[in-house]
């Protein structure tokens, strides 16, 4: 287990990385150019709270305590997408923006409270994790 779910938190870290990629939404390159910009903001809330799950699940693999896998995983969520977007500046047609931080931080903290509430009926956190 312990290898499958720090595979499945790198695999997505890859997945945000290429999404952060992309070229902004004023050229046609973009996948995302048809979904409206409130709904692209509003991706950030679940994008970084699966983040923080998966490095939970991580953590929790290792034998960590819920407070430290919980601690550890929203800094490092917060760490990856602070610089995703300082990375954006050198997209062509992004930027780095205060609104997405917050919204990923948003995310971050809305999932790790969530954890908390409805560990014990997440099925994946029963099975030894």
């Amino acid at each position: 287990m312990k290898s499958i779910t720090l595979s499945a938190s790198l695999i997505y870290m890859w997945v945000l990385y290429w999404l952060s990629s992309l070229p902004g939404t004023g050229t046609s390159e973009n996948l995302l150019s048809t979904v409206p910009s409130f709904f692209q903001n509003m991706l950030h809330l679940p994008a970084y709270g699966l983040l923080v799950l998966l490095w939970i699940a991580t953590f929790k693999a290792r034998r960590y305590q819920d407070s430290r896998a919980i601690w550890l995983s929203a800094s490092l969520a917060t760490a990856y997408g602070a610089g995703l977007e300082l990375y954006q500046a050198y997209v062509p047609g992004r930027f780095p923006s205060w609104t997405d931080l917050i919204l990923n931080l948003m995310g971050i903290l809305l999932f790790s409270a969530g954890y908390r509430f409805f560990k014990p009926y997440l099925l994946i956190f029963r099975m030894g994790v």
